[in-house]
């Protein structure tokens, strides 16, 4: 995925250049993103960029029973979201304190990391990938989990974080800059190791 997905970026990077100038007004979901945009492409003025997160709130009126030491994730399977390291540490966590629950939403098209979990499941490790699923199961799944984890090593808004935070999970995150324009976590960590 690593050639296809930065061919793709640079592809989508040159056409946002070239029609960049026909618009007036950008509408951006944090300070961060606007800044970069700004920075990357200098002639969109920061006077033309507004800063205007959204989201859909999905609610549910099910009780749901929140499980200790439940991990979620709630991502696509790139190589930027971090999900080898994310399998790694989850793995050293597991065996040191024998208790807690990794959660993933991947789809069968990262065949790499679902024979790696398909693996290490086979070996007790409890990593669950749920695959694609809908709102109403999702938001499920958030309320039944203690923390949304994101390893992720860029974002332009992490979705996922701030599901979590509705749903009332805590947040363990990378220690990078796009974390803080989207919450105040509850636990940071170097995503790189």
């Amino acid at each position: 995925d690593g050639f296809y997905f930065n061919f793709m970026i640079k592809l989508k990077t040159s056409l946002f250049s070239l029609f960049s100038k026909n618009s007036n007004y950008w509408i951006v979901q944090t300070l961060l993103i606007k800044n970069s945009l700004n920075s990357k492409f200098n002639h969109i003025s920061k006077s033309s960029i507004f800063v205007m997160p959204f989201y859909n709130i999905t609610e549910s009126n099910k009780i749901v029973i929140r499980i200790s030491n439940k991990f979620l994730y709630v991502s696509t399977g790139f190589r930027y979201k971090n999900h080898y390291i994310l399998i790694s540490a989850f793995k050293n966590f597991f065996n040191k304190y024998k208790t807690g629950e990794l959660h993933l939403t991947i789809g069968n098209e990262y065949k790499n990391l679902i024979i790696l979990i398909n693996t290490l499941k086979l070996k007790g490790y409890p990593i669950f990938n749920l695959g694609i699923v809908d709102k109403f199961t999702l938001t499920h799944i958030y309320k039944s989990s203690e923390f949304v984890i994101f390893p992720s090593l860029r974002e332009s808004f992490g979705l996922g974080i701030v599901e979590g935070i509705e749903n009332g999970c805590k947040i363990i995150a990378s220690d990078l800059p796009w974390l803080y324009s989207v919450c105040e976590p509850s636990l940071v960590f170097n995503p790189y190791s």
